[in-house]
């Protein structure tokens, strides 16, 4: 058994990088999808694009992070995890508001979504996550900074989705289908950042206070 465990953990970098280039592959061909679909004039999923690319920074710097040799490499890739991270999370708030938007304001949402826009606010986006940086310290995230920036989006997350949900229940146009993709896009944002994101977030508060 202790021999089995041994084996297990020797070939764990080895397990690692398989799953790694597997998401990443994945992560890449949907993203040349979305850069079709943009270019076809068919939709904008701008803010999808760029949560996609920050899940993609998340899994490259987690690599570097893990198997680098370098202490200056270890340090740029820890830090630029935690970075797209928050930025990832901001992009999350921005696909379900889109959503709710969508759906509660349509006219709205039609005359003033455009790829522009939504360009301009995902530049924004990417320069959120310095609100929260320490530069005079060798990490540039303390743990109750980390804490305050994911945990903004949730809330806005969770009213976007109770919206979203009233809106759809006075949406007469909405087709059956076209309710289900929306509510189920919003319901997987929901429960990504539930189940995966504010655990840790909770426990890096607790850690940090006590």
């Amino acid at each position: 058994m202790m021999e089995f465990v041994r084996k297990l953990e020797s070939a764990q970098p080895l397990i690692i990088w398989i799953i790694s280039s597997i998401e990443i592959l994945i992560m890449i061909l949907t993203l040349f999808a979305l850069f079709a679909l943009i270019k076809s004039n068919r939709s904008t999923p701008v803010f999808v694009i760029h949560l996609i690319l920050s899940d993609l920074i998340q899994i490259i710097c987690r690599l570097t992070h893990s198997f680098t040799g370098s202490c200056s490499w270890s340090w740029a890739a820890y830090n630029a995890y935690w970075y797209s991270l928050i930025a990832g999370l901001y992009f999350m708030a921005c696909v379900a508001f889109e959503r709710y938007l969508l759906v509660s304001h349509p006219i709205w949402y039609r005359s003033h979504h455009s790829l522009k826009v939504c360009c301009v606010v995902s530049v924004i986006i990417w320069f959120v996550p310095l609100i929260f940086t320490d530069f005079y310290h060798y990490q540039l995230f303390s743990l109750l900074s980390l804490s305050i920036g994911c945990l903004i989006p949730y809330p806005i997350i969770i009213l976007c989705f109770v919206g979203t949900c009233r809106g759809l229940s006075r949406a007469i146009s909405l087709t059956s289908l076209k309710r289900k993709k929306i509510l189920g896009s919003l319901f997987l944002v929901l429960l990504t950042y539930t189940f995966l994101i504010l655990p840790n977030v909770i426990l890096t508060f607790i850690i940090d206070n006590f």
